[in-house]
Protein backbone atom coordinates (compact mmCIF):
# COMPACT_ATOMS: atom_id res chain seq x y z
CA UNK A 1 0.00 0.00 0.00
CA UNK A 2 1.44 3.40 -1.26
CA UNK A 3 -0.28 6.68 0.36
CA UNK A 4 0.60 10.19 -0.37
CA UNK A 5 1.39 12.93 2.02
CA UNK A 6 1.58 16.88 0.83
CA UNK A 7 4.32 17.48 3.27
CA UNK A 8 7.91 18.80 2.37
CA UNK A 9 10.02 16.27 3.77
CA UNK A 10 9.33 13.05 5.67
CA UNK A 11 11.88 10.37 6.46
CA UNK A 12 10.01 8.18 7.88
CA UNK A 13 7.29 5.58 6.54
CA UNK A 14 4.34 5.23 8.56
CA UNK A 15 0.88 4.10 7.67
CA UNK A 16 -1.11 7.67 7.45
CA UNK A 17 -4.06 8.27 6.09
CA UNK A 18 -6.46 10.83 6.52
CA UNK A 19 -10.04 10.86 7.24
CA UNK A 20 -11.44 11.36 3.82
CA UNK A 21 -14.78 12.43 5.55
CA UNK A 22 -12.93 15.38 6.58
CA UNK A 23 -11.92 18.44 4.85
CA UNK A 24 -9.44 19.86 7.53
CA UNK A 25 -6.81 18.77 9.15
CA UNK A 26 -5.53 20.35 12.87
CA UNK A 27 -2.94 22.60 12.99
CA UNK A 28 0.22 22.99 15.72
CA UNK A 29 1.96 25.14 16.97
CA UNK A 30 5.36 24.45 18.98
CA UNK A 31 5.64 27.26 22.34
CA UNK A 32 8.51 29.74 22.25
CA UNK A 33 10.53 31.22 24.82
CA UNK A 34 7.62 34.43 25.67
CA UNK A 35 4.83 33.16 24.00
CA UNK A 36 1.38 34.03 25.35
CA UNK A 37 -1.91 32.53 24.50
CA UNK A 38 -2.97 36.46 23.73
CA UNK A 39 0.50 36.73 20.82
CA UNK A 40 -0.39 33.13 19.44
CA UNK A 41 -4.24 34.44 18.77
CA UNK A 42 -2.93 37.27 16.95
CA UNK A 43 -0.74 35.42 15.26
CA UNK A 44 -2.94 33.00 13.90
CA UNK A 45 -5.77 35.33 13.25
CA UNK A 46 -8.07 33.50 15.92
CA UNK A 47 -9.29 34.41 19.26
CA UNK A 48 -8.01 33.50 22.80
CA UNK A 49 -11.41 31.83 23.44
CA UNK A 50 -10.92 29.85 20.92
CA UNK A 51 -7.48 28.64 21.27
CA UNK A 52 -8.10 28.04 24.90
CA UNK A 53 -11.36 25.89 24.41
CA UNK A 54 -9.66 23.40 21.88
CA UNK A 55 -6.18 22.94 24.04
CA UNK A 56 -8.54 22.62 27.36
CA UNK A 57 -7.10 26.09 28.61
CA UNK A 58 -8.05 29.18 30.01
CA UNK A 59 -7.31 32.47 29.06
CA UNK A 60 -4.66 33.09 31.44
CA UNK A 61 -2.93 29.63 31.28
CA UNK A 62 0.89 29.99 31.38
CA UNK A 63 2.07 28.23 28.46
CA UNK A 64 5.81 26.19 28.72
CA UNK A 65 8.38 26.97 26.01
CA UNK A 66 8.00 23.51 23.80
CA UNK A 67 4.61 22.69 24.68
CA UNK A 68 2.25 21.76 21.24
CA UNK A 69 -0.60 23.80 21.05
CA UNK A 70 -3.33 23.27 19.15
CA UNK A 71 -3.99 26.95 16.60
CA UNK A 72 -6.50 25.92 14.20
CA UNK A 73 -7.56 24.13 11.39
CA UNK A 74 -6.18 23.62 7.52
CA UNK A 75 -8.08 22.98 4.56
CA UNK A 76 -6.95 19.22 3.59
CA UNK A 77 -5.40 19.07 0.19
CA UNK A 78 -6.26 16.13 -2.23
CA UNK A 79 -2.14 14.68 -3.00
CA UNK A 80 -3.17 14.25 -6.27
CA UNK A 81 -3.96 17.80 -7.17
CA UNK A 82 -0.96 18.92 -5.13
CA UNK A 83 2.45 19.59 -6.73
CA UNK A 84 5.03 17.42 -7.14
CA UNK A 85 7.59 18.76 -5.33
CA UNK A 86 5.62 19.28 -1.93
CA UNK A 87 4.01 15.44 -1.67
CA UNK A 88 6.72 12.39 -0.23
CA UNK A 89 5.55 8.83 -0.71
CA UNK A 90 5.16 7.02 2.21
CA UNK A 91 5.20 3.13 2.15
CA UNK A 92 3.44 1.11 4.55
CA UNK A 93 5.66 -1.01 7.63
CA UNK A 94 4.02 -3.57 8.24
CA UNK A 95 6.04 -3.57 12.07
CA UNK A 96 5.12 -0.29 12.61
CA UNK A 97 2.65 -0.72 15.05
CA UNK A 98 1.49 -1.06 18.86
CA UNK A 99 0.64 -4.95 20.39
CA UNK A 100 -2.17 -4.73 23.39
CA UNK A 101 -2.89 -8.13 24.57
CA UNK A 102 -6.13 -6.49 26.46
CA UNK A 103 -7.73 -3.85 23.90
CA UNK A 104 -10.98 -4.53 23.59
CA UNK A 105 -11.69 -1.76 21.04
CA UNK A 106 -10.25 1.40 19.05
CA UNK A 107 -12.48 4.10 18.00
CA UNK A 108 -11.48 6.91 15.83
CA UNK A 109 -12.57 10.49 17.50
CA UNK A 110 -12.79 14.05 15.94
CA UNK A 111 -10.36 13.21 13.04
CA UNK A 112 -7.29 14.16 15.74
CA UNK A 113 -6.45 10.98 17.57
CA UNK A 114 -7.81 7.26 18.00
CA UNK A 115 -8.95 5.81 21.80
CA UNK A 116 -7.63 2.82 22.61
CA UNK A 117 -10.11 0.65 25.22
CA UNK A 118 -8.29 -1.89 27.53
CA UNK A 119 -8.96 -4.55 29.73
CA UNK A 120 -6.09 -4.34 32.14
CA UNK A 121 -3.30 -1.53 32.37
CA UNK A 122 -0.63 -2.68 29.87
CA UNK A 123 2.23 0.05 29.48
CA UNK A 124 1.87 2.08 25.96
CA UNK A 125 5.15 1.63 24.13
CA UNK A 126 7.26 4.13 21.90
CA UNK A 127 6.23 3.16 18.17
CA UNK A 128 9.41 3.84 16.87
CA UNK A 129 13.21 5.42 17.79
CA UNK A 130 13.12 8.77 18.38
CA UNK A 131 13.74 11.95 21.12
CA UNK A 132 10.80 12.91 23.84
CA UNK A 133 10.05 17.02 22.84
CA UNK A 134 7.45 17.07 25.63
CA UNK A 135 6.26 15.44 28.54
CA UNK A 136 3.07 17.69 29.80
CA UNK A 137 -0.49 18.57 29.68
CA UNK A 138 -2.21 18.48 25.62
CA UNK A 139 -5.82 19.50 25.38
CA UNK A 140 -8.03 16.64 25.57
CA UNK A 141 -5.09 14.26 25.46
CA UNK A 142 -4.61 14.74 29.37
CA UNK A 143 -0.92 14.00 30.59
CA UNK A 144 0.82 13.35 26.88
CA UNK A 145 4.11 12.27 25.73
CA UNK A 146 5.30 13.93 22.03
CA UNK A 147 8.38 11.97 20.11
CA UNK A 148 9.81 13.32 17.53
CA UNK A 149 10.46 10.14 15.45
CA UNK A 150 11.73 11.50 12.19
CA UNK A 151 12.24 15.15 10.11
CA UNK A 152 8.83 16.38 10.59
CA UNK A 153 6.99 13.23 12.44
CA UNK A 154 6.00 13.11 16.22
CA UNK A 155 3.94 10.80 17.64
CA UNK A 156 1.62 12.11 20.21
CA UNK A 157 0.53 9.34 23.12
CA UNK A 158 -2.03 10.55 25.41
CA UNK A 159 -3.89 9.86 28.14
CA UNK A 160 -1.04 8.12 30.28
CA UNK A 161 -1.46 8.46 33.95
CA UNK A 162 2.75 7.77 34.79
CA UNK A 163 5.13 8.42 32.61
CA UNK A 164 8.40 6.84 32.32
CA UNK A 165 10.64 9.18 29.78
CA UNK A 166 12.07 12.56 30.28
CA UNK A 167 11.93 15.45 28.34
CA UNK A 168 14.84 15.22 25.62
CA UNK A 169 15.53 11.52 26.18
CA UNK A 170 16.31 9.52 23.40
CA UNK A 171 13.73 6.33 23.10
CA UNK A 172 13.82 3.13 21.07
CA UNK A 173 11.13 1.12 19.00
CA UNK A 174 9.02 -0.66 21.83
CA UNK A 175 10.43 1.44 24.58
CA UNK A 176 8.15 2.05 27.87
CA UNK A 177 6.29 5.28 27.02
CA UNK A 178 3.88 5.50 30.01
CA UNK A 179 0.40 3.35 31.54
CA UNK A 180 -3.24 4.51 30.64
CA UNK A 181 -5.27 6.23 32.92
CA UNK A 182 -8.73 3.99 33.89
CA UNK A 183 -11.60 5.70 32.77
CA UNK A 184 -14.10 5.45 35.32
CA UNK A 185 -17.41 6.18 32.77
CA UNK A 186 -16.53 3.35 30.61
CA UNK A 187 -14.72 0.88 32.95
CA UNK A 188 -11.50 -0.04 31.21
CA UNK A 189 -8.54 1.67 30.83
CA UNK A 190 -7.95 4.32 27.94
CA UNK A 191 -5.80 5.83 26.15
CA UNK A 192 -4.66 7.92 23.26
CA UNK A 193 -2.65 8.07 20.11
CA UNK A 194 -2.06 10.56 17.39
CA UNK A 195 0.57 11.99 14.65
CA UNK A 196 2.04 15.36 13.90
CA UNK A 197 3.05 15.39 10.22
CA UNK A 198 5.18 18.48 9.62
CA UNK A 199 2.33 21.03 11.39
CA UNK A 200 -1.15 18.84 11.30
CA UNK A 201 -2.23 16.32 13.62
CA UNK A 202 -2.70 12.93 11.14
CA UNK A 203 -5.81 10.63 12.41
CA UNK A 204 -3.55 7.02 12.73
CA UNK A 205 -5.09 3.91 10.67
CA UNK A 206 -6.86 2.00 13.37
CA UNK A 207 -4.82 -1.10 12.31
CA UNK A 208 -1.88 0.37 14.09
CA UNK A 209 -2.83 -0.94 16.96
CA UNK A 210 -2.55 -4.85 17.05
CA UNK A 211 -5.31 -6.76 18.80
Amino acid sequence: QIIKIPVKKLDLGADIKHNKKSKYSKKVYVVKKGDTLYGIARRFKVSVEYLARINGLNKNSVLREGMIILVGENKVVDAKNSSKKSVKKVDFIPSFSLSFSSAVSVESKYDKFIDVYLNKPEVVNSLYDGVVIFVGTFGVFGRTVIVKHGDGFYGVYGLLRDVYVGNGQRVVKGQRIGSPVFDESAKFFRCKLSFIVGDKMVVPDKRLVKM
